[in-house]
């Protein structure tokens, strides 16, 4: 009996070492102390996320800003287009009684020439236009899906917003690009901290759980245990050294993108000055040019009541005084353009147009 008995507990112990076991372990850490190292990557990370908040708007912006130029340049097309053909209309009138003057043989057939080469350069010229208005609405559709009606009352309002270019300054200050720059450079500061944080010690509290057997018999046999472990680094080859040096040259470089940038805007500014100039100069001298022509129309309308004028001279300074007034009009619609360009460049057209940026909602 007691030898059968053997056999059957050896049987057991044989069915017991051929079963398959599953086992679980859970540890949980408690970091107690680590120098700040974990904190500075967490500020880090939130630098880094400013940062990506503030490229969302100067992307916002330059979308904005290109939103404009292309309706700006449909507006100034239909502005210039309009004033042509209110002058083609005059130019027409007076072909026509050129010709007649010149069948009933009281003018010249080099009147008529005359007159008929004005034309074609007016029409050359509405020609170029209507294809620039085409082109300035086939690229705002492409671009933004959008017609020109479809946003002609807000790009109005616009206008009478943004601030004449002649009283706009320049500040780097209320650019955003360089704070993307100043906000990685902040990230890897913090990341730098953490690097010099891992030479002090870290102390952890850790609790470490065995179950055994979780297959068949799950809680019937655990182990749980716990302490509190120190490390100290000692020596590292001079890795930790290695990447200190990096960082610190990563933050040079992310202080000289931004103040590269800001000089590049203040060059694209002055640049902007000297084109200001330029209108300004070209708008007294197209005011002078306009109070002279309209002196001389006067006077050749007064020699109708002693003698039958030159009707060509008359039209042909008609259409001087036409095409100053056009380049008059084009001065304002350049300085309008040149006020939003001044506003970009300076980071503050969205500020001019009270428009909400899209990170700051």
């Amino acid at each position: 009996v007691p030898f059968l008995k053997n056999i059957d507990r050896n049987k057991d112990r044989l069915d017991e070492d051929k079963r398959t076991y599953l086992d679980g372990n859970l540890i949980i850490s408690k970091p107690l102390f680590d120098g700040g190292r974990r904190e500075f990557l967490v500020n880090a990370e939130r630098f880094r996320e400013k940062g990506e908040l503030i490229r969302l708007n100067v992307t916002y912006a330059a979308r904005v800003y290109e939103l404009l130029n292309y309706a700006l340049d449909g507006l100034r097309s239909e502005a210039r287009l309009a004033s042509l053909l209110t002058t083609i209309n005059m130019l027409s009138e007076s072909q026509e009684e050129v010709r007649r003057r010149f069948e009933m043989g009281a003018g010249t057939l080099i009147d008529v020439r005359r007159l008929e080469l004005a034309a074609l350069d007016l029409e050359t010229e509405e020609l170029k236009l209507k294809k620039q208005l085409a082109l300035s609405s086939r690229s705002l559709k492409d671009a933004f899906d959008l017609n020109l009606d479809d946003i002609r009352l807000e790009i109005s309002n616009f206008i009478k917003k943004i601030p004449d270019p002649n009283v706009m300054e320049f500040d780097g200050l209320s650019l955003l690009t360089p704070q993307v720059f100043y906000q990685e450079q902040a990230a890897l500061k913090a990341e730098r901290a953490s690097v010099m944080a891992e030479r002090r010690p870290e102390v952890n509290l850790t609790l470490n759980t065995t179950l055994y057997d979780v297959t068949t018999q799950p809680f019937s046999e655990y182990e749980v245990y716990g302490g509190i472990s120190l490390e100290q680094p000692v020596f590292d080859g001079g890795a930790r050294e290695a990447r200190v040096n990096g960082l610190d040259i990563a933050m040079i470089m992310e202080g000289d993108k931004a103040d590269v940038f800001i000089n590049e805007r203040r060059l694209e500014w002055r640049a902007t000055e000297m084109v200001l100039s330029e209108y300004r100069s070209d708008e007294i001298q197209e005011v002078k040019r306009q109070e002279n022509l309209s002196k001389a129309i006067d006077s050749l309308k007064k020699r109708f009541a002693t003698i039958d004028p030159n009707l060509v001279e008359l039209t042909e300074t008609n259409l001087k005084l036409a095409q100053s007034k056009r380049r008059s009009e084009e001065i304002i619609w350049g300085m309008r353009a040149l006020a939003f360009q001044r506003a970009d460049i300076s980071g503050r057209l969205l500020d001019y147009l009270d428009i909400p940026f899209p990170a700051n909602r």
